[in-house]
C-alpha cells in the first residue's frame, strides 16, 4: 500500500497534475465498473444521464460514485459525458448524419442553442463551422471524375 501511495504521488508530480493525498487509499472504480459505465453511456449517449443513473450502474452511491470516477479517469462524470457526447456529436457532423437541431437531439442535449454552446467551448469551433469544414473536405476528396 505504501509503495502504491508513493507511485501515485510522483505520477501525478509527472503529469501536472495535483493530487489529493489523502484520497490515495482508494484508488478509483474497479475495472469492470469503469467498463460497465462507460459501456452504459455509450449506449445511452441521447438520453439524460444523471448522476443517480450512472451511480446505480455502478452500484455505488452518487457521492462516492463521483470521486470514484474522477480518481480512475481524471474527469468528472459530467465532464467525461459531455466529452463522449462531443466526440460523437463530431462523427455524426462529419459524416453528414443530419442537421445541427437533430444531432444535437442525438445526443442528448434538450435545445441547440445549449449544444452549440457547448460544442463551441469544448471543439474550439462552432458546429456550423465544423460542418462546413467536413462538407468541404467531403467535396474535395469526392470521387476523382475524368473530364474526356
Amino acid at each position: 500500500m505504501r509503495s502504491t501511495r508513493r507511485f501515485r504521488l510522483e505520477f501525478g508530480k509527472k503529469v501536472g497534475r495535483a493530487v489529493d493525498p489523502h484520497s490515495l487509499g482508494s484508488p478509483g472504480l474497479s475495472r469492470r465498473q469503469l467498463r460497465r459505465v462507460s459501456d452504459f453511456i455509450e449506449a445511452n449517449l441521447g438520453e439524460e444521464l444523471t448522476l443517480a443513473v450512472l451511480a446505480e450502474v455502478a452500484r455505488l452511491s452518487p457521492w462516492h460514485f463521483s470521486r470514484c470516477f474522477r480518481r480512475a479517469t481524471g474527469l468528472t462524470p459530467h465532464g467525461y459525458v459531455t466529452r463522449r457526447r462531443m466526440e460523437r456529436a463530431k462523427v455524426l457532423l462529419g459524416s453528414g448524419g443530419g442537421s445541427i437541431a437533430e444531432i444535437a437531439i442525438a445526443v442528448g442535449f434538450k435545445s441547440v442553442a445549449s449544444f452549440t454552446t457547448c460544442f463551441g467551448r469544448e471543439v474550439g469551433v462552432t458546429a456550423a463551422q465544423r460542418s462546413r469544414l467536413n462538407t468541404s473536405a467531403r467535396s474535395v476528396d469526392g470521387p476523382n471524375i475524368e473530364k474526356e
